[in-house]
């Protein structure tokens, strides 16, 4: 039982109420404006019991009434931890969201919307917190993406499909047996990263970005080939990237769309060690022709520098492709690229030609929703250093992904990736091949 001494008080007697009266009283004295004395109704409850949801939720819809965001942010969190049922989560979610984005913290406020998302109760509901994620991202400077992922693989070390290899000594041929950890050994690839752009000004016309990107893939190798190659670890196959540039994004002419230009710096590690570092400058451009049609071209170059003493490479490559939107809103994408890599080290002296195609279709069949796509790359390299004469590649890759749409965790709905790949070469020391299936992440909103 609790007694009402507050100023609520029309009469010097004291009156003795239950907590759910006294909750009623604090209801209606924030429906009548008197917002101090619905919050000290909701503090007194509260020392009773801190845990009390009903409290905690007049507390934080008082504090909305009063403009007191970040009293809103404290009891809306408190009572979302509390809350007891998935309606009372949403509204407390929400409410902590409107809290944040009052005080411009707006990654915050994305981060409680996805939990409003999570518990919204139906259709409706989920529309608007969508639509509130997507104000939030347009106003928020900082834009971050993670990424995650885990994939078993029949090729985690880009191992040779060839038992042998012929070396060549005073013209006389030698076929020497390839070591177990040369072939193809299976595992699990795992990898994780994450992209940040953050807008430091930006005006009618386009925005220039600070940008950074990071992304780590490493191994578990399977028994059997920890049995074959037992002294070799998944993590001698791993790698590791760190960039940071700029991004200046501008509408060049009336009515056309942004031009990208960007330049970057990047550290790579291999197997742990320091093992590149990088210079990149590029310009990317997108044409609107029509409803359906989109063309886009872009043009990078790059200087590499390898922290193991090799000879630096410089590569440039140009990339074009034409997007067109069929009748059912399906896209379907043709594309085509050059690289040409010059460097006194003969693996990094090549010259690339590849041509890919995909299609995404738009609507889920059966509640899930698929997008395919196919690459075709012939690269050359006019000189190798296990081999004589000039080797000559052919790469092909096919991906499919698998995006169940009626399921989603926070916002978030998973993506199965099958890739199957291989490698044909004119030596056979270079012939390889891989499949895979990958799990990821992608935000529905």
């Amino acid at each position: 039982m609790l007694v009402a001494t507050t100023s609520l008080a029309q009469s010097q007697a004291r009156v003795t109420l239950t907590p759910e009266q006294y909750l009623t009283v604090g209801k209606s004295q924030l429906m009548q404006g008197n917002l101090s004395s619905a919050a000290e109704i909701a503090d007194i409850l509260l020392l009773r019991d801190s845990a009390d949801f009903a409290a905690l939720f007049l507390r934080m819809q008082t504090a909305l009434a009063a403009n007191d965001f970040a009293a809103v942010v404290e009891f809306g969190a408190r009572a979302y931890a509390v809350a007891p049922s998935d309606e009372a989560a949403h509204a407390s979610a929400r409410a902590v969201a409107r809290g944040y984005a009052e005080q411009k913290k707006d990654t915050s406020a994305q981060f409680w919307l996805r939990r409003a998302f999570q518990y919204a109760p139906g259709s409706q509901e989920k529309s608007a917190v969508a639509k509130d994620y997507a104000f939030l991202r347009q106003r928020n400077p900082l834009a971050l993406s993670l990424r995650f992922g885990i994939a078993p693989s029949s090729n985690i070390n880009a191992g040779s499909e060839a038992e042998t290899f012929t070396l060549t000594i005073f013209g006389s041929t030698i076929e020497v047996p390839l070591s177990a950890n040369a072939r193809p050994l299976s595992g699990y690839a795992i990898k994780g990263g994450f992209d940040a752009n953050y807008r430091i000004s930006s005006n009618e016309n386009g925005a220039k970005f600070i940008v950074a990107s990071a992304d780590h893939l490493t191994y578990a190798m399977s028994s059997s080939s920890k049995a074959a190659a037992p002294d070799v670890d998944g993590s001698d196959y791993s790698k590791s990237n760190l960039s940071l540039g700029f991004l200046w994004r501008e509408q060049l002419l009336q009515d056309a769309l942004p031009t990208d230009l960007r330049l970057s710096l990047s550290q790579s590690w291999s197997a742990g060690d320091l093992d590149t570092r990088s210079l990149a400058a590029s310009v990317g451009h997108k044409w609107q022709l029509g409803k359906t049609d989109q063309v886009a071209a872009s043009f990078r170059a790059e200087q590499t520098r390898n922290l193991d003493g090799d000879p630096p490479s410089t590569a440039k490559s140009v990339n074009a492709s034409w997007t067109h939107t069929l009748g059912n809103e399906d896209a379907l994408t043709f594309g085509a690229g050059t690289v040409q890599s010059l460097s006194e080290k003969a693996l990094a002296d090549y010259e690339t030609r590849s041509i890919r195609a995909s299609y995404v279709k738009t609507e889920p069949v059966l509640g899930v929703r698929l997008d395919f796509s196919f690459d075709y790359t012939e690269r050359t390299f006019d000189r190798d250093a296990n081999l004589s004469g000039q080797r000559n590649d052919i790469i092909r890759t096919v991906n499919i992904n698998v995006n169940p749409v009626n399921f989603d965790v926070y916002g978030f709905q998973p993506v199965f990736r099958v890739e199957a790949w291989e490698t044909r070469s004119n030596f056979d020391l270079y012939e390889r091949k891989s499949a895979s299936l990958s799990f990821d992440l992608k935000s529905s909103f």
